[in-house]
Parts: structure tokens; C-alpha cells; sequence
């Protein structure tokens, strides 16, 4: 089951877009290029406990015990992605009382408190300096492992379409905003989702919890900024 931990905020208005003058590649090419993204062979990280390696995002902590880590290969010179193949743990106690009670729903306890195995990251903001910073002081080096890249491109081919729209909007926009992803394979749980992003409102809209006990001004306001968000991205693709 999967399970979405999102981080919203409700007066977060959609972004205007526009093509930056470092942009010159049309918008479908850059899409393309998006979904083509693989890892890096030579930017694969071995961890262990000792190391502590950590991202904190929002309310939540993952925690990368023992395995490995891999970046993506750069793209527009940042990059955005990694991949996570080992022993990790995740922890979140959400602040806000409808992301509670949806974690109660499905997890038994308003807390987020697992175990994973694996982990998809994509992120626009500094997630990637904040790894590579961790990884200096840990006197982690990055090693050469062309088959633990290979092993992930069946996963990558599948799954980046998903989240190469939400890049390519930021990369396109004049005021960007981050996101932070990470699809992560449970012990108990399977599958579940972390997200922090203010440009989205679907999780919210699709969260029976709360367009039932909101009030029915705010559920239209997340629904118009939703139409804004779906037309501006078909602006894009246009």
C-alpha cells in the first residue's frame, strides 16, 4: 500500500513560466532528456552506520544506515535525483492533524516510524549538495560500480516520466520552488511516499479527510490553484 506524506501549503500560488535565457533547448527536448536521466556509474557511494548519513525535509528524517547510495547523472549541471539500495529508516511526526490522522489510517500511529529498503529520490533543491557535504565529512568516496547503475535502469526507464514534468516546470519557471521526493520500499509497510512540495495540490484534494472537514472556501481555492498548476503545464507541453 502507499502511502503519500505531503507537506503542503495553501497560500503556495502557482509559479508564472518562463523560458530562462540558459534555456535553449525547446521544452520537449528538455522533457525527453529528463526521462533519459540514468546513474552516474562513477558517483556510487558505499555507507555504513557509522557514517550517519541523513536528510531531513520538512517533518521527516531518512536515515541511510548501511548500502548504497547513487547519484543521478547531472542535468542542466544540477542534479536531481539519487537511488538508495540497503538498510534505511524513515521518521515523521507530521504537525498538521489531517496528515495525523491519514498516517493513523494507514499506519496505525500518527507517526511515521520505518524501516526501508530502497529509496527513489528526486529533488530540485539542495538535497544533493547537502548528501555530497555528509558524504566529505564522513570521508566517503564516491566508487566506479557500472553494474549497480545498470540494475536500476529498468526502475528509472519506469518511473521518471512521473516526476520530469515537475522538474521541467521549475526549470522553465521564474519564480521556481523546490520539491522533495522519495519513493521508499518499506519492511512492513511495502511502498510509501515522502513529499514536500508547495506548487501541488492533488495529494490534498485527493485526501477524503480533507476536503471533508475543510471549509468548502478553502477546498475551491486548492481546486482553482490545481486547474492553474494542470494549465500551466499544458502551456509547457504546448
Amino acid at each position: 500500500m502507499w502511502v503519500v506524506f505531503a507537506v503542503l501549503a495553501l497560500w503556495c500560488l502557482v509559479s508564472p513560466v518562463a523560458v530562462s535565457a540558459a534555456d535553449k533547448q525547446p521544452p520537449k527536448e528538455l522533457y525527453d532528456a529528463l526521462n533519459a536521466l540514468r546513474i552516474d556509474p562513477a558517483a556510487v557511494y558505499s555507507l555504513e552506520a557509522s557514517n550517519r548519513i541523513e536528510l531531513r525535509r520538512g517533518d521527516a528524517k531518512l536515515s541511510f544506515d548501511e548500502g548504497k547510495l547513487a547519484f543521478f547523472a547531472p542535468f542542466d549541471g544540477r542534479i536531481t535525483g539519487a537511488v538508495f539500495a540497503g538498510r534505511g529508516h524513515a521518521l515523521a511526526m507530521p504537525r498538521d492533524p489531517v496528515e495525523k490522522q491519514q498516517m493513523a489510517r494507514f499506519l496505525g500511529a500518527p507517526v511515521l516510524d520505518q524501516d526501508f529498503t530502497s529509496a527513489y529520490l528526486r529533488f530540485t533543491d539542495d538535497s544533493a549538495e547537502d548528501l555530497l557535504r555528509q558524504f566529505k565529512n564522513a570521508n566517503v568516496a564516491p566508487q566506479q560500480d557500472t553494474a549497480y547503475a545498470a540494475q536500476w535502469e529498468p526502475h528509472l526507464a519506469r518511473v521518471n516520466p512521473q516526476y520530469s514534468f515537475r522538474i521541467l516546470f521549475e526549470t522553465l519557471s521564474q519564480h521556481p520552488r523546490h520539491f522533495f521526493y522519495a519513493g521508499l520500499e518499506g519492511i512492513v509497510t511495502g511502498g510509501f511516499d515522502v513529499l514536500l512540495d508547495n506548487m501541488r495540490a492533488e495529494q490534498m484534494l485527493s485526501n477524503e479527510s480533507f476536503t471533508g472537514r475543510a471549509p468548502a472556501h478553502v477546498v475551491d481555492a486548492e481546486r482553482e490553484k490545481l486547474e492553474r498548476y494542470r494549465r500551466e503545464l499544458d502551456a509547457i507541453s504546448n
